[in-house]
């Protein structure tokens, strides 16, 4: 008889919310020595029963395909994960705690009126949401509204940014030394300092990587209908990827995607909407978490 091989689980989970900094997060930490993260960041998996099958997004359901992202962390310390959904999930939390009780849980937060609009210039650059001749005021309240009479399917601005109730969830079913805080502004500022942290909330002892930052800032106005030609074209994609980055790619870049110009500043209508909106989750957090929070428009 073979042998049987052993079920490698992670053991600690990137849940931090979208828009939040947990892709370079991810990135960062696999590039640590004795830390294994998989190929795909998002796989959902504990999260999966609230995402439709019919989502355009990479969703791993099944037990055995989930495990074939960890099969190769044999001799890794902390093994990782990083999907989104988890922290807006209800029953992410109780699913991870049931399959791996001592998880250590890593959670990125964000100013949610930044993070609402982010995820909205990130829709306006998406060629398949149709909704980027709406202006961010319009957007919001539109599925605001939406949500509040319970008609279609929300985008989810205002709700992934009600942080209170998401982080409680964990700390209650976890426990607080199990579960590290860490917010996006202050993220940026010291990435090294937090990852050290992370490090040692993970246990890891290792060097800190060297690389460079990506541009935060960079937004590209809507393609044109060539530039969406364009960009569906897989073929096209996938020769693009082997161009090195230079002046004339960048030109190439601005013609299919669109110009690449500075982030529109958010409205003084949307900035107060969504304040008036986000004003006592954020209180509760911050009671909380017992600290204060490093959000400007609070």
């Amino acid at each position: 008889m073979g042998t049987i091989a052993k079920e490698i689980w992670p053991n600690f989970f990137i849940v931090g919310a979208m828009k939040a900094g947990t892709t370079f997060l991810f990135d960062i930490l696999g590039q640590v020595e004795g830390i294994y993260m998989p190929d795909i960041k998002e796989p959902h998996y504990f999260a999966s029963a609230d995402i439709p099958e019919s989502a355009s997004r990479i969703v791993i359901r099944e037990r055995s395909n989930y495990l074939s992202l960890f099969s190769k962390a044999i001799d890794a310390k902390a093994i990782g994960e990083a999907s989104t959904n988890y922290l807006y999930s209800i029953t992410a939390p109780y699913l991870i705690h049931k399959t791996i009780p001592h998880a250590k849980i890593i959670i990125l937060l964000r100013d949610p009126i930044e993070r609402a609009y982010s995820q909205y210039l990130m829709n306006v650059m998406n060629k398949d949401l149709g909704i980027h001749r709406l202006s961010f005021y319009e957007a919001i309240t539109t599925d605001y509204n939406r949500t509040e009479k319970g008609i279609g399917i929300s985008v989810l601005y205002v709700e992934k940014g009600l942080y209170y109730e998401q982080v409680k969830r964990y700390i209650d079913v976890f426990g607080r030394d199990n579960v590290i805080i860490m917010f996006f502004e202050e993220f940026l500022k010291d990435w090294q300092d937090h990852l050290k942290k992370t490090l040692s909330f993970l246990k890891v002892e290792s060097e800190i990587p060297t690389i460079t930052k990506a541009n935060q800032n960079a937004f590209y106005l809507p393609p044109s209908s060539f530039g969406k030609a364009v960009v569906s074209s897989k073929k096209l994609n996938s020769i693009m990827k082997f161009v090195p980055e230079s002046p004339i790619k960048t030109q190439l870049k601005n013609l299919v995607l669109g110009k690449s110009i500075p982030k529109p500043p958010v409205s003084s209508e949307a900035r107060e909407f969504l304040r008036n909106v986000f004003q006592e989750d954020v209180n509760n957090l911050r009671k909380l978490l017992q600290r204060p929070l490093p959000w400007k428009n609070f």
